[in-house]
């Protein structure tokens, strides 16, 4: 044996251990994809900040924990309120009629026979803080 035996030895190790690493890798990614099947696409989105109101169509959403959030607004995290009761569409099925729109921070609702109601949005856990 030669002096350059053993540097030829180490590089025979490294050079297949690293052939390897690369090839379980490789196999590993193909084979874990293999778990995803695609069931189906997403054309539209809407969320919904008023509850029993008809919800927005937007274009992209942030989904967390609590729901899908689209700016400022966050899923049925608003409530229209008579008194100290919540109202929905089971006691006043002409909620469905209202429309609302948001542009530049702010609720627009409109119905027939209804004057617009510019409301701002704001975060509800913002400003639900002391």
């Amino acid at each position: 044996m030669t002096a350059a035996s053993p540097q030829i030895g180490v590089l025979a190790l490294t050079a297949t251990l690293v052939v390897g690493t690369v090839g379980a890798t490789l196999w590993w990614l193909k084979n874990r994809s293999a778990k995803y099947l695609k069931v189906a696409k997403v054309k539209r989105i809407f969320i919904y900040p008023i509850k029993s109101i008809m919800g927005l169509e937007i274009t992209t959403a942030h989904c967390t924990v609590e729901g899908p959030v689209y700016d400022l607004l966050k899923d049925r995290t608003m409530m229209l309120v008579k008194g100290d009761y919540f109202v929905s569409q089971r006691e006043e099925p002409s909620l469905a009629l209202i429309q609302m729109t948001y542009k530049d921070g702010k609720l627009t609702l409109t119905a027939d026979a209804m004057k617009p109601l510019v409301v701002d949005a704001v975060d509800p856990d913002a400003s639900s803080k002391p």
